[in-house]
């Protein structure tokens, strides 16, 4: 009976052997499998991670290698799978935001630093840009926004408000006397709690990006003529809107 068991033992042994040897000694060929990058020796092995019942006979033999383990599936025809089973880390995108440049009147989507999309020939105040002092002066206000809300009802085709007046145009306001102390708490208030901003203060308000609507497109194109908003031409807004989200940072220069 010793011999019996001795020898089922030693063709245990040769088979696992077997089959570690032919598992390592496979060529692989990278692949896009359900679990990331891996590795298929056969081009006519089938998806055992989407559905391992797929496998009639089927060995697991876990290789640590350069402390990642790697599986190896022995498929009915004799074919494997490699599989490298890596934890996912997060990948960090940048925010896209714009930029609206005043003086060469034009819009950049970014992402980051990198310049995903330009408008250009966009219009800006009668006034021209600067520091927006009262409501009615016409002037684009430089700083730093949000894309605080959107009107899709809008005369002008398509609005994107903006979180104008900032803490920094609030305080200015209040130094020169433009701003009472409570229209300028609220305004600190607001944006400490991501919210609009108050409209109706002597600042003014209602400032966005937006387009023609039925306005003259000859006449947008020759001169600055909105009373504070940046327009750009309705299929230019509508180009943009497939990158504006709701709290995207605009910094106006």
């Amino acid at each position: 009976m010793l011999p019996v068991v001795v020898f089922l033992r030693f063709v245990i042994i040769l088979t696992l052997t077997v089959i570690l040897t032919a598992c390592v000694a496979q060529t692989p060929v990278p692949v896009t499998t359900a679990g990331g990058l891996g590795w298929q020796t056969s081009h006519n092995c089938p998806e055992p991670l989407l559905n391992p019942d797929l496998y009639r006979n089927k060995a697991m033999v876990e290789i640590e290698q350069s402390q990642l383990a790697f599986y190896c599936d022995l498929e009915k025809d004799g074919t494997f799978l490699f599989t490298e089973q890596e934890p996912s880390v997060p990948v960090s995108v940048e925010p896209t935001w714009l930029l609206i440049d005043t003086d060469n009147l034009q819009i950049e989507v970014k992402r980051g630093e990198q310049t995903l999309a330009t408008f250009s020939n966009i219009a800006i105040g009668q006034s021209g840009a600067g520091l927006k002092s009262q409501r009615g002066d016409n002037i684009t206000p430089k700083g730093e926004y949000k894309i605080g809300w959107v009107n899709r009802q809008s005369t002008f085709h398509l609005f994107y408000g903006l979180t104008y007046p900032s803490i920094a145009d609030a305080e200015v306001g209040l130094q020169n006397g433009t701003l009472s102390q409570g229209e300028y708490a609220a305004i600190v208030s607001a944006h400490q709690h991501n919210q609009i901003p108050p409209q109706n203060t002597p600042l003014g308000g209602q400032i966005g990006l937006h387009g023609l609507g039925q306005a003259d497109e000859m006449i947008h194109q020759n001169i600055n003529w909105t009373h504070g908003c940046v327009a750009i031409t309705n299929s230019q807004i509508d180009q943009l809107s497939q990158w504006i989200t709701t709290g995207m940072r605009v910094q106006i220069k």
